[in-house]
């Protein structure tokens, strides 16, 4: 019985059916999140009701804001299933197009709107006298960037030897600050914290989709990471995969897929911490990421139409 145990261990082992824990496992870094939402909309209401006779007209009303606090926000509007009701008006106007942008086009911090879109119900020949829905769906599209920031604690190698003999031994925990938006980027460090001046530092990447709609891939040149001064970041490709580094900025040269809303887990190598740190004994510092992409927010509703 122990060796049928122990052979089908090994065809476990073997045949890569075992996943090991992630380097994301256990306590990892703190993480200050801000919400995703950037344009959000808020009590969607249909007039005079969600059910309507055919040929009637109703609306629908709600309110679009714009979270961000610091930054102006351009959406454009997309309506793209009415089912077999059609476009009549409204503010802003959707008789000509179902797709454009409002008037002004930004949306200031902490701005809301209120849209009204105005449809009519088909004919009772056109649905056959037989009760149906129309599926109002839309959605505005938004450019945005993610932001990041990670702390790391550098100290020279000395310093930290005089403290674990003296008992006294220094802890670390960083802390990953993570902008608003519906795309995060999170960091982790793959060596012991603090870090030893003059000392191999793996960085860690991941970025996950958090909102309602669906980023697929980071675009080329779109995600940047640029690492403290003083610190040692070979050029060319081979630091972080799908990355180009140049001096301390990394660049992805390739697009970056996201599959079930999250990247791979990216592993940037051959990173050293300053070689001396001044004045002196030890030093925080930053590493920061920054993405810039599209994104989109859905609202719809259901409205039946009675002949």
């Amino acid at each position: 019985m122990k060796k049928l145990l122990l052979g089908s261990i090994l065809i476990l082992l073997f045949s890569g059916c075992v996943s090991f824990p992630p380097l994301w496992g256990g306590e990892g870094p703190k993480v200050k999140e801000l919400p995703p939402d950037v344009i959000s909309i808020h009590n969607l209401t249909v007039l005079p009701s969600t059910s309507v006779r055919d040929k009637d007209e109703f609306s629908i009303y709600f309110e679009l804001l714009n979270q961000d606090e610091f930054n102006d926000i351009t959406p454009t509007y997309n309506i793209y299933d009415t089912g077999l009701c059609t476009r009549v008006g409204g503010d802003p106007d959707i008789s000509v197009s179902s797709t454009g942008s409002f008037d002004p086009a930004s949306f200031s911090p902490k701005e809301t709107r209120l849209v009204e879109w105005i449809f009519k119900a088909p004919s009772a020949e056109e649905i056959a006298n037989i009760r149906t829905v129309c599926p109002i769906k839309f959605k505005f599209d938004f450019s945005y960037n993610a932001t990041s920031m990670i702390d790391i604690l550098v100290v020279e190698k000395s310093h930290l030897l005089e403290l674990q003999r003296s008992g006294t031994g220094t802890t670390f925990v960083p802390t990953v600050n993570v902008g608003r938006g519906p795309i995060k980027i999170y960091f982790d460090f793959g060596a012991a914290l603090p870090v030893k001046n003059n000392y191999d530092l793996p960085v860690y990447l991941l970025v996950e989709d958090k909102g309602t709609g669906l980023l697929r891939e980071i675009e080329s040149n779109k995600f940047k990471v640029t690492f403290p001064p003083d610190f040692t970041v070979p050029d060319g490709g081979d630091t972080c995969p799908f990355f180009n580094c140049v001096g301390r900025v990394c660049t992805n040269n390739e697009v970056i897929p996201l599959i079930n809303k999250k990247s791979l887990e990216i592993r940037c190598s051959g990173i050293k911490t300053p070689s001396t740190l001044s004045p002196g004994p030890e030093k925080t510092y930053f590493i920061n990421a920054f993405i810039e992409y599209k994104y989109y927010t859905i609202g719809n509703v259901n409205v039946e139409v009675k002949p």
